[in-house]
């Protein structure tokens, strides 16, 4: 995740008084604590693990000048967008999944599965999308409904393609 780290003016060292500007995760990590106690206090029930998962799947891809969203290596989920993170009615985890090695001589399944939880007094219907690319087809199943406070469990097939196979059908 990506918090505000650049020109945070913070207490100078030996100043008394007086501030300075300061760049890195030294600066970002206090907003993420910050952001952290207040998801806590918006949801005292959940676990560190939810809480950590409603802030990753809120948060806001990050893209260059031309729109190109920037690696998960450079930019983790995304920026912390904590307004958006309070508001959630759905806990999602784990909070992302790992392929684990991705270059395939040939066509590769790999299932997963995620916990979906309403977090909301009320009954919740999903639509789930995902984006799949060239070499990657998701299966997964398109509408759940959950009733308030119910988690239920959905599977996700993932089919990695080489690219060099051609007529693949859909998983």
């Amino acid at each position: 995740i990506v918090a505000p780290g650049q020109q945070i003016v913070s207490a100078a060292i030996g100043s008394g008084h007086q501030g300075r500007k300061s760049n890195g995760t030294s600066m970002s990590a206090p907003h993420m604590a910050g952001a952290m106690a207040l998801m806590r206090q918006a949801f005292p029930d959940l676990l560190p693990a939810e809480l950590k998962s409603i802030v990753m799947n809120t948060a806001k891809p990050i893209k260059d000048t031309k729109g190109i969203i920037y690696p998960v290596s450079q930019q983790g989920a995304g920026r912390v967008q904590l307004e958006k993170a309070i508001k959630s009615k759905i806990v999602i985890t784990p909070a992302a999944i790992s392929l684990g090695e991705t270059q395939v001589s040939k066509t590769k399944v790999i299932r997963r599965k995620l916990k979906i939880k309403n977090i909301t007094r009320k009954k919740i219907n999903l639509t789930i999308n995902h984006d799949s690319k060239d070499n990657l087809l998701i299966a997964v199943k398109n509408q759940v409904t959950l009733l308030p406070n119910e988690v239920k469990q959905i599977d996700l097939v993932f089919k990695l393609l080489n690219s060099n196979i051609e007529n693949v059908t859909e998983v």
